[in-house]
């Protein structure tokens, strides 16, 4: 295995596990009781989860992240992501929670 000189890993062989019904599930946090629920497209939810798997040691911290970030993204983001499209916006919150998660941020 060849170092690439940072702290994070390399990806784990193998694949993933899916739950036992064979999907994964997010829940979004909603904006109070009559708020409407969020939508997330379970191809964005699997997107991210892969992302942060990369960055991550553990599956279990991956799926905290990938919370994290749905939470965010509920937010509104930074003034210079306005324009951006959403892939571009998701991956700035999945760089941002992994910084945070490290003490970098």
């Amino acid at each position: 295995m060849v170092h690439n000189h940072s702290s994070v890993p390399e990806p784990r062989p193998g694949g993933r596990q899916p739950a036992r019904d064979g999907s994964r599930h997010l829940v979004t946090p909603t904006g109070g009781p009559g708020a409407p629920a969020a939508r997330v497209a379970p191809d964005e939810v699997a997107t991210v989860f892969g992302w942060l798997q990369r960055c991550t040691a553990s599956m279990e911290r991956a799926e905290d992240l990938t919370v994290e970030v749905f939470r965010q993204r509920t937010r509104t983001g930074p003034a210079c992501l306005a324009e951006a499209g959403e892939e571009i916006r998701l991956q700035h919150l999945v760089v941002t929670a992994v910084l945070r998660a490290r003490g970098t941020l």
